[in-house]
């Protein structure tokens, strides 16, 4: 069971540090993101960005085969859309050539709904109709894009992320389950039902906890402390799901210790798992 670095966790440090951190404490696999020294946001950008990440990968042995960008959604003319298209097809070219196989993604509606419960049918058929285009693209090149649930997105909620996938019908279109995410959304979502209800949606995770309160939610904390048991969300989800767990901190102060921590305590319960 291969241990992702989620970048968002070394957000405010260089690339290099993420790989050196992960290299240490027993990563094999980072997920390229958010780092201070690479700009996603063109695709020069991206290329310099997997560039830097394979020399990282050499020089540490920790695999960057997961890249973050987000997708960016208007009411597109036919113009619009043909060069989006040609965009996304870019991306995925650049992650097959330098050896991407997961591309986790939120499709962010320009000047659209925040959330699944303000958004109208428009609003999802304009998200299908383009996801269903770009998984007629990815089949070419060997990639899954995963859908991160997250507030402020169409798909924050577990409902609107299956509604949008079941509508998709694609292999390569999957889930990326985010579990403290599903909670914030909804605070009565049953994570273990999720799991079991909707296993073959899932193409990768981000494991973080959360401590729930009535005015506010507190995600600054080790995986270990929070509302979310993870033996028994890890003893459910290694029922079926063999991909990536994706470990990341959204808090401040220094993510050297939770980095440290949270995949020490992951893998003891992954080895206690494997010894049942």
């Amino acid at each position: 069971m291969d241990l992702c670095l989620v970048g968002y966790t070394y957000r405010n440090y260089p690339m290099e540090e993420a790989f050196r951190r992960a290299s240490l404490f027993g990563y094999s696999l980072i997920e390229v993101r958010d780092f201070i020294d690479i700009n996603l946001k063109t695709l020069e950008g991206i290329e310099d960005a997997l560039k830097k990440a394979l020399k990282m990968a050499e020089k540490y042995r920790v695999s960057p085969l997961i890249i973050f960008r987000a997708i960016n959604i208007q009411r597109l003319s036919s113009t619009d859309e043909a060069s989006f298209l040609e965009e996304t097809e870019t991306i995925c070219k650049l992650c097959r050539n330098y050896g991407v196989k997961i591309w986790n993604t939120r499709i962010n509606l320009i000047d659209g709904p925040k959330n699944f419960t303000e958004a109208d049918k428009s609003h999802i058929d304009i998200v299908i109709k383009l996801l269903k285009k770009i998984a007629s693209i990815i089949d070419k090149y060997n990639l899954t894009i995963t859908i991160e649930n997250h507030m402020g997105n169409i798909h924050d909620s577990l409902k609107g992320l299956i509604h949008i996938l079941s509508a998709i019908e694609s292999d390569r279109i999957k889930a990326c389950f985010d579990f403290a995410n599903f909670l914030i959304v909804n605070p009565s979502e049953d994570l273990i039902k999720a799991i079991t209800s909707h296993s073959e949606f899932i193409g990768y995770t981000h494991i973080k906890n959360v401590k729930l309160y009535k005015d506010r939610y507190d995600w600054g904390i080790p995986i270990a402390l929070g509302d979310i048991d993870y033996r028994r969300i890890l003893g459910k989800l290694l029922e079926k799901y063999t991909g990536a767990l994706g470990i990341e901190y959204c808090g401040t102060g220094d993510p050297v210790y939770f980095s440290e921590i949270d995949a020490r305590y992951i893998r003891d319960i992954i080895n206690e798992i494997e010894r049942r």
